[in-house]
């Protein structure tokens, strides 16, 4: 590909690569070996990109870099090296200690003043599979590390030797020793995929169209989202905003890995509201440079031209973005930028550290998918006697516990649901289905706590956890409650005896999600589940 145009006629990425060379932190290169003058991604380039200064004054700043001791450095000829005075190595694998207080500490009054600056995006020089080397795309991509777990990512493992998750969750993998450091080898194989060409780096900076076609309920349905480099922003500055709380377990694995490999495996989501963002038609598209076809499944890649690019990462001067799925990894990159941040003794805001790969959907795109998050509960017994304290609620019957009637149980939900906070429940009784509706919305949403924002009070969620759960008696210990997106299997569950009750929800709408963000809140854990997840390995993003 000749230039960030992206013609179906430019010839491909250079498959050649450089031996890797082992390094240590502080050790430098040569002027020479720098990017080469010419490389639109390097210092010499005058357009905007992610993955190369801005101006020609930053290549001082670009003298020494910072590099996990003991692993080859994953680096072609192409890739554009940077190099940064050390002021204090990181020391180890850490969530940064500073992180911005939440949002939902703010009082309303500042909320308003948060916001002092504007999303950034760029295109980025990426690292992807050259299918004439890795083979069928379709068994090199896989679901991202937090949805795949036993048997399936084993399945995966052998799909191919180069898929994806053979590096994003090495820690499975049957062919490696137990005690083995799984990071370093993510590590080696990518360097390895890239030596033989396998993975190649694109030469020049581009966004990218991915176009994720999925079925659901019968229907065949489409999802665009671009993929870009985006600046990554304090929560606390309201530009980029989350709208669910996290834990601090996957970020530390996501840290590790970026620690490890240097390179961004797999995208953020966000979210934008569309007006004034231009449209991508046919005639501003490259050909496909990956089309993965799976069962029910297809995943197609195409570059932007760099004029319809200019165009779109300019609408984003006046905008804020919405995180829809990835809150561990946009965390976790603003702990990584800031280790090196604090290790430089010169920053100029450039360096590649500064933004993480997004994938960003318009908000009234025709294939946005929210699903509904289900709870199954173990509840101590007699549960009858729990049932009293529910009085805020008028329960009707729905009939026994079958597929039929819980599909009809789905429905009346969903109508509920439109009026305000509604529940199905599976197990309320023996064998039984319940529709749960407040006889009082206001005496409901008052059991919400008081400090937080009107529109989190609001959530279906939060009237769950904080009207309904306590007055069935559960404990709120996680061991007790698990999740699911399938009403079918919530009734599978109690059904069995696996679990004692399931509380079946609707699903969040996409408003409910933007306003509870620029409320500066953020809804509970579980709240949304997008859908379908953005496929691993389609594109990537490497820090060098």
């Amino acid at each position: 590909m000749a230039g960030a145009g992206g013609g179906s006629d430019a010839p491909g990425p250079p498959r050649t690569r450089r031996a890797l060379e082992p390094t240590r932190p502080g050790d430098q290169l040569p002027r020479g070996d720098r990017a080469r003058a010419g490389d639109p991604a390097g210092p010499a380039s005058a357009a905007p990109a992610a993955d190369g200064p801005a101006a020609a004054a930053s290549t001082q700043a670009a003298a020494r870099r910072l590099v996990r001791p003991g692993l080859p450095r994953l680096a072609g000829p192409d890739l554009p090296r940077r190099r940064h005075r050390l002021r204090r190595a990181p020391s180890g694998p850490r969530l940064s200690a500073a992180r911005p207080r939440a949002l939902a500490a703010v009082p309303p009054a500042a909320r308003a003043r948060l916001s002092w600056g504007v999303a950034e995006i760029r295109p980025f020089r990426a690292l992807r599979y050259d299918p004439a080397v890795a083979g069928d795309p379709a068994r090199v991509v896989a679901p991202p590390y937090d949805v795949v777990a036993g048997r399936e990512r084993l399945d995966l493992y052998a799909r191919s030797p180069y898929n994806v998750s053979r590096v994003d969750y090495a820690e499975d993998r049957p062919d490696l020793a137990p005690g083995v450091d799984h990071y370093a080898v993510a590590h080696r194989d990518l360097a390895a995929w890239l030596e033989e060409g396998v993975l190649c780096r694109e030469s020049e900076p581009r966004l990218y169209v991915y176009d994720q076609e999925f079925v659901l309920d019968g229907a065949r349905r489409t999802r665009r989202a671009v993929f870009c480099a985006l600046r990554l922003e304090e929560w606390e500055k309201g530009i980029v905003l989350p709208h669910e709380v996290t834990g601090a377990g996957a970020k530390l694995d996501r840290l590790r890995l970026l620690q490890a490999t240097r390179v961004q495996l797999s995208p953020v989501m966000a979210l934008y509201q569309p007006e004034g963002v231009p449209s991508f038609a046919d005639r501003d598209l490259g050909a496909p440079v990956l089309d993965a076809v799976l069962p029910d499944e297809r995943h197609t890649l195409r570059p932007v031209r760099r004029e319809a690019a200019d165009g779109f990462c300019a609408a984003f001067a006046d905008r804020k973005l919405y995180v829809a799925d990835g809150h561990h990894r946009y965390e976790t990159a603003l702990s990584y930028r800031d280790e090196w941040r604090t290790a430089a003794a010169d920053w100029t805001g450039e360096e590649p550290e500064n933004f993480i790969l997004a994938a960003l959907v318009s908000t009234r795109d025709p294939g946005l998918v929210i699903l509904p998050t289900h709870r199954l509960l173990r509840l101590p017994k007699p549960l009858r006697i729990q049932l009293r304290s529910l009085r805020l609620f008028a329960l009707e019957d729905g009939g026994v516990a079958n597929e039929p009637n819980l599909d009809a149980l789905v429905r009346r939900l969903q109508e509920a649901g439109r009026r305000g906070p509604a529940f199905g429940a599976i197990g309320l009784e023996p064998g039984r289905l319940h529709l749960l509706t407040p006889r009082d919305a206001h005496a409901v949403i008052a059991r919400t706590p008081a400090e937080r924002s009107g529109e989190w009070r609001r959530l279906d969620v939060a009237v769950l956890a904080h009207a309904v759960l306590p007055a069935v008696g559960f404990d709120g210990s996680a061991e007790n409650i698990d999740y699911t997106e399938s009403h079918r299997h919530a009734l599978a569950a109690v059904v069995s005896g696996e679990w004692d009750v399931a509380f079946l929800l609707n699903p969040t709408p996409i408003e409910q999600v933007i306003a509870v963000a620029e409320a500066g809140d953020r809804m509970p854990r579980k709240s949304t589940f997008f859908y379908p997840k953005l496929a691993t390995g389609v594109v990537m993003r490497p820090l060098d």
